[in-house]
């Protein structure tokens, strides 16, 4: 296995998906409950989108992108660990699901749970340090 330092954000999805199978369908109804809010209410600043250094046309383009994705492939995305980050970190839509996480995370999980600590230990700083690194992983089609 690949040192966690050298892995991609998607190869970090796709680990923490295989450690945690059973929480992918309440992360996937929450990333998509707060994607639909962002579409619903443009207006609302509450998820601080401006950290993620993209236009807010862009922004509202893959809430509104990975909301639908969610919608229409729930089980694959939830039973599939390529599926899961293939729909929500690949490119831009990382940015898009790793600001919306640590809402569900520290609302649902304990500190000392596993499952916070495998968050923290996999994205902890993803958002703010691996600006550039997400960058370099362009977001391709979604076939």
């Amino acid at each position: 296995m690949k040192a966690l330092n050298r892995m991609s954000i998607s190869e970090k999805a796709e680990l923490l998906h295989q450690f945690f199978p059973e929480e992918m369908h309440y992360l996937l109804a929450h990333i998509q409950e707060a994607c639909r809010a962002r579409v619903n209410a443009p207006q609302s600043r509450l998820d601080n989108w401006e950290q993620t250094g993209l236009k807010f046309e862009r922004w509202m383009f893959l809430n509104q992108e990975i909301a639908e994705s969610i919608t229409a492939n729930v089980n694959q995305i939830a039973s599939n660990k390529k599926m899961f980050s293939k729909y929500l970190f690949r490119g831009d839509k990382a940015l898009v699901t790793l600001l919306y996480m640590p809402i569900f995370i520290n609302f649902w999980y304990p500190p000392e749970s596993p499952f916070y600590y495998a968050y923290l230990l996999f994205f902890g700083n993803s958002l703010r340090n691996n600006r550039k690194a997400m960058s370099a992983n362009p977001p391709s089609p979604i076939k």
